[in-house]
C-alpha cells in the first residue's frame, strides 16, 4: 500500500478512493473476495488513509 500514496517516475500517486477501489474492483479474480472486504475493513478502522501524510517525505 505505501507505494501506492508515493509518487513513481511514470505514474502519479493514486487518490485515496482508488485505494480502496483497485482492490475491490479485483476481487474475485485477482484477490480473494474475503481478504479485500477485510482489508478494507482496516483500512477504514484503523484510519490508515488520513495517515497518508506520515509516508510523505
Amino acid at each position: 500500500m505505501p507505494m501506492l500514496l508515493k509518487r513513481l517516475t511514470l505514474l502519479k500517486p493514486m487518490p485515496m478512493e482508488g485505494i480502496i477501489a483497485e482492490p475491490r474492483r479485483c476481487s474475485g479474480f485477482q484477490f480473494d473476495p474475503d481478504v479485500v472486504e477485510m482489508l478494507i475493513k482496516v483500512i477504514k478502522d484503523e484510519n490508515i488513509l488520513n495517515a497518508s501524510a506520515l509516508l510523505k517525505g
